[in-house]
C-alpha cells in the first residue's frame, strides 16, 4: 500500500450509526436503511440482518451471532429463536445466554428501542443526546456526524497525562470516555432508550461450582462448535503466538484447520528468534499446516494514519495503528480472524495467587494502573461502576475482581483494540460466550492460576493434544556467563550448608 492512496472505504469500516432524525448527507461509504422510525447508516462490511414483524422490525442484528449448540444456524435462524422466546429483557437475557459472536442487537419492543451487545461488548456501542435527538453508534467520531464533538477537560487531561505517556496500550474503563456527553454501553447491560438507562441483565443466577472435568468438557464443546459454525459462513484466519490463549483455541480448530490461514504478526521488537515466531512455526510444521509471517513494522503512510485516527477516539496510531496497517497489507481480507481473548476473565488477573489479598475498591484499581489516580473522571468511573456492581457480584458469587476485568478491562481495552482494528480485519472471539466464561469462573481458582493454568491444558487435551507438543511462552535461554555465575552461587550455598 506504500505509495498508493488509501481507499476511502476504510473510513468508519465495520461501524454503524443509528439516529432518530436523518442525516442531511451521510458520507461515503456509509449505506442508509430505515428501521421503523429510526435511520441506520452502516459501513458495507458490517452485516445487517433484520427480522420483521407484523407492524415493522422486531429485531435487527449488526455483526454476527452463533449458537454453539447449533453451529448450522444462521443469523436469521437465531433471531427467529430469540423472537419466539419473547422480546422482554428477561426473555432476551435467557436467549442470549448461550450465544457467541460479535454483534449489536436492536430490539424494537412495546416500550421502544433497546440495545444489547455481545457478552464482552466487543462490538462497541456509544450514545449521546444532542438538542433532544438521540444517536447511537460504534464510536464517538461516528456520533460526531450528527453534531460536532467538543473536546473538553477530560480529553485535555487524558492526552497530557503521565498515564498515556507511559502506557503504550492506554485504555479507559468501559462506560466513560473523552467526551462528557458521550456514553458507552457496559457489557452485561442493555440500553433502554426511553430514559437512556443502562440496565444490568447478567448475571441473573448464582454460579454453581463445577469440577475441572465438567468445566473443561463444556468449554471445549463451546469453542469447537463455535469455530465449526463460523467456518460454515466463510474462510477463517488464525493468529498464533507462543501464548496460552491462542494455543488452547488452536486445539479447538482441529476439524477446520485444513482450510485456515495461520499467521503470526511481527511487530514492536519481535525478531526471527522470538518465541512468538519460532514456536508457531515449529508447531504448525509438526501439524502439517502452513505458517505465514506478516510484517507490521513498516511506518504507515500519512493518509492511512489520518483515517485511522479519525475512526475512533481515543486511538493508538503509534502502536496499534502501525500493526493494523501491516495487517491490511498482509492479511487476506476475505477471512475472519479467530482470536483467543476474553478467557483472561477466568485467570484471576488481579489476584494471581487465587486468593484476593486486597479489597476490590476504587483505590485498588487506581493503584493498579499508574496515573489513573490523577485523572478525576477515571476515579468517578470506577466508583460509579463499583457502586452498581457489588450486588451483582454478591448475588452471583462472581468475584468482583473478575467482574471488573470482564466489564471494564475487556469492555474497555480489548473492545477498543478490536474497534480500531476493524479498519483491517473482522474478528471472532470464541471465548466471548457467557456459558464458557461461567464454566471457567465456577471452577476452583487453583485450576485457573499458575504457570500452566490447568483448565487450559485440560481443554486442549480433549480437543487436539498434539498442540501441546511445543512449550507455552518458553523463556529465552540465559547467556552462558550468567548461567555459570548462578551455578557457582548454588555450589557455594551447598558448601556452606554442609558445615
Amino acid at each position: 500500500m506504500d505509495g498508493v492512496v488509501v481507499p476511502p472505504e476504510l473510513r468508519f469500516r465495520r461501524q454503524f450509526l443509528l439516529t432518530d432524525a436523518p442525516l442531511p448527507a451521510p458520507p461515503a461509504p456509509l449505506q442508509q436503511a430505515s428501521l421503523g422510525a429510526w435511520h441506520l447508516y452502516r459501513h458495507p462490511n458490517l452485516p445487517l440482518t433484520v427480522l420483521e414483524g407484523e407492524t415493522g422490525p422486531q429485531l435487527a442484528l449488526l455483526g454476527f451471532v452463533l449458537d454453539p449448540d447449533r453451529p448450522e444456524a444462521s443469523d436469521r435462524d437465531i433471531l427467529s429463536d430469540l423472537a419466539a422466546g419473547g422480546l422482554d429483557p428477561a426473555a432476551l437475557a435467557r436467549g442470549l445466554h448461550r450465544l457467541s459472536g460479535r454483534f449489536v442487537l436492536l430490539v424494537f419492543g412495546a416500550d421502544g428501542l433497546s440495545v444489547f451487545h455481545d457478552p464482552c461488548g466487543l462490538r462497541t456501542v456509544y450514545y449521546r443526546q444532542n438538542k433532544g435527538h438521540l444517536a447511537i453508534g460504534s464510536s464517538p467520531p461516528i456520533l460526531g456526524l450528527v453534531a460536532p464533538l467538543t473536546p473538553g477537560a477530560r480529553a485535555r487531561d487524558y492526552w497530557a497525562s503521565d498515564y498515556v505517556r507511559n502506557k503504550r496500550e492506554h485504555w479507559l474503563p468501559c462506560g466513560t470516555g473523552l467526551y462528557e456527553d458521550v456514553h458507552q454501553l457496559v457489557p452485561n447491560h442493555y440500553l433502554r432508550t426511553a430514559d437512556l438507562a443502562q440496565i444490568r441483565y447478567w448475571p441473573f443466577a448464582t454460579l454453581q461450582p463445577r469440577t475441572l472435568p465438567e468445566a473443561a468438557d463444556r468449554i471445549a464443546r463451546i469453542l469447537s462448535q463455535s469455530i465449526a459454525g463460523m467456518a460454515r459462513r466463510g474462510p477463517l484466519a488464525f493468529p498464533l503466538t507462543a501464548g496460552l490463549d491462542s494455543r488452547t483455541l488452536l486445539a479447538a480448530t482441529k476439524g477446520e484447520a485444513a482450510g485456515m490461514y495461520f499467521y503470526t504478526l511481527r511487530y514492536r521488537k519481535l525478531d526471527e528468534q522470538s518465541a512468538d515466531i519460532q514456536v508457531p512455526r515449529r508447531l504448525l510444521g509438526k501439524l502439517g499446516l502452513t505458517h505465514h509471517l506478516i510484517d507490521c513494522r513498516a511506518e504507515a503512510p500519512a493518509d492511512f494514519a489520518s483515517i485511522y485516527e479519525s475512526n475512533t477516539a481515543p486511538s493508538h496510531m503509534d502502536d496499534w495503528g502501525q500493526i493494523a496497517h501491516g495487517m491490511l497489507k498482509g492479511l487476506p481480507q476475505d477471512r475472519v480472524a479467530i482470536k483467543g481473548n476474553c478467557s483472561e476473565i477466568g485467570r484471576c488477573y488481579y489476584y494471581p495467587s487465587g486468593v484476593p489479598e486486597a479489597d476490590a475498591d476504587t483505590d485498588f484499581f487506581l493503584r493498579r494502573y499508574s496515573g489513573w489516580d490523577r485523572l478525576p473522571f477515571l476515579r468517578e468511573a470506577v466508583e460509579n461502576w463499583l457502586a452498581k456492581a457489588v450486588q451483582a457480584a454478591e448475588t452471583s458469587g462472581i468475584n468482583l475482581f473478575d467482574l471488573f476485568y470482564w466489564e471494564n478491562r475487556l469492555g474497555g481495552w480489548q473492545a477498543q483494540s478490536q474497534l480500531e482494528w476493524d479498519i483491517a480485519q473482522e474478528v471472532f472471539t470464541p471465548f466471548n460466550n457467557r456459558e464458557a466464561l461461567e464454566a471457567m469462573l465456577a471452577t476452583d481458582p487453583r485450576h485457573r492460576i499458575g504457570l500452566d493454568h490447568e483448565i487450559y491444558r485440560e481443554i486442549a487435551l480433549r480437543l487436539w493434544p498434539e498442540v501441546l507438543s511445543e512449550p507455552i511462552n518458553p523463556k529465552p535461554p540465559e547467556p552462558a556467563g550468567l548461567s555459570f555465575k548462578r551455578l557457582v552461587r548454588a555450589l557455594k550455598r551447598r558448601v556452606r550448608g554442609s558445615f
